[in-house]
């Protein structure tokens, strides 16, 4: 049984209507990770692992939502759409009816049904991809009159005060607007976007999940943010026209090194580099220096493991590991950290190899596998028209 088969026969146990369904994308991100929330750039790409739901009107003040791969119900009420302490998951749809209704979107009662192939907790953003697919699904639904930009945001919001992980926006923009074939380049200051092509010939991108699940709201996240937010403090009170680390030059923050104490400056210090492989790595793909990519990437992680320190003994093994196989130009820790996956740009011809090595060498340190998982760039959020394609 498909995934629409599945949510169609689960919807009928909630409604007698025909639903409607959509779809929105995980994400992959291939440099710049924690410079989002730090208004930076991103090279983030949107893939064929979705969250699918089914979705329609039932004409009262009710919301009924089935998690699917849980096996859990939850229902509100549309008169009372506060943060639920006791719940997880429904914090997504209470936060997201409640944004888009003080947006002027007039949403009613629906049912709801959703299921995922996004691995929870492997940084390939499932939560994201759960509020853009709830937040396209009932913009659609109710008249379409949010443009998606405003659909990231209330997406963002919806982290910020439901969930309360104060993420900036990248994933939520890669899950809307990701594009077949092509990585997103993003500046989170002013939301300029644009499209590349993607053309990474005999190699490809692979996915290596460690198994550590990671919570961002009971994680380290927020106070890394916390972190840049002291580090922003401390230069406003020197200079004027510091609105975020990116504002500061690497010497800079160099000089005031003492100043900052060295949690700090290494906080400082790893964003500003980070943003310089953005525009640096993006340059070399657009040159296919896959090579000069594959080295930026080894760099990344180490300084998200070092400076930033959102790594884990598991996805620094992992990446340790790949530094032997000449056929993995690159590999880095993705997403927020805690836990979560690595990135690996494989060749394809040695692809089973790598698998098997990976396997074997985590195995006998961890007792399990990791989870390779192969994926495409796809496009974004999008109601599926064709029931039976």
């Amino acid at each position: 049984m498909n995934w629409k088969e599945r949510l169609k026969k689960a919807f009928a146990g909630l409604s007698d209507k025909e639903p409607r369904l959509f779809q929105s994308p995980g994400r992959i991100n291939l440099m710049g990770d924690h410079t989002d929330y730090n208004m930076g750039w991103v090279l983030p790409a949107a893939i064929d692992r979705k969250m699918s739901m089914a979705i329609q009107l039932n004409h009262s003040e009710q919301c009924r939502v089935l998690a699917l791969d849980r096996g859990d119900e939850y229902q509100f009420n549309l008169n009372y759409l506060g943060k639920n302490e006791s719940v997880d998951w429904p914090n997504y749809f209470i936060g997201i009816t409640s944004l888009m209704r003080e947006a002027g979107v007039d949403v009613r009662g629906f049912d709801c049904v959703f299921t995922s192939d996004i691995p929870i907790g492997a940084g390939l953003s499932s939560s994201a991809a759960l509020c853009s697919c709830l937040a396209f699904a009932l913009n659609e639904i109710f008249g379409g009159m949010l443009p998606r930009k405003r659909l990231v945001e209330l997406a963002q919001l919806t982290e910020h005060q439901y969930i309360g992980v104060e993420c900036g926006k990248m994933d939520q923009t890669a899950s809307l607007f990701g594009k077949e074939g092509h990585i997103l380049r993003l500046d989170c200051r002013s939301d300029e976007m644009s499209y590349a092509r993607l053309r990474t010939g005999r190699f490809e991108f692979v996915i290596c999940d460690s198994g550590v699940k990671h919570s961002h709201a009971s994680s380290g996240y927020n106070d890394r943010k916390a972190s840049c937010d002291e580090v922003v403090e401390y230069f406003q009170k020197r200079r004027n026209g510091v609105t975020s680390i990116r504002d500061l030059t690497v010497e800079e923050v160099r000089r005031n090194k003492a100043g900052l104490g060295i949690v700090l400056y290494r906080r400082a210090a790893f964003v500003l580099h980070e943003n310089q492989r953005v525009v640096d790595g993006s340059l070399m793909l657009e040159n296919t220096d896959l090579e000069g990519f594959g080295n930026l990437m080894y760099d990344s992680h180490s300084g998200l493991s070092n400076d930033y320190e959102v790594s884990c003994p598991e996805m620094d093994y992992l990446v340790e590991l790949t530094q032997s196989m000449d056929y993995v130009l690159g590999a880095r820790m993705m997403g927020g950290g805690f836990g979560g996956c690595t990135i690996n740009l494989v060749d394809k011809k040695y692809l089973h190899r790598f698998r098997s090595l990976m396997s074997e060498n985590f195995w006998k340190r961890y007792g399990k596998p990791p989870r390779i998982i192969e994926v495409k760039i796809s496009d974004g959020s999008k109601e599926i028209l064709k029931l039976n394609a």
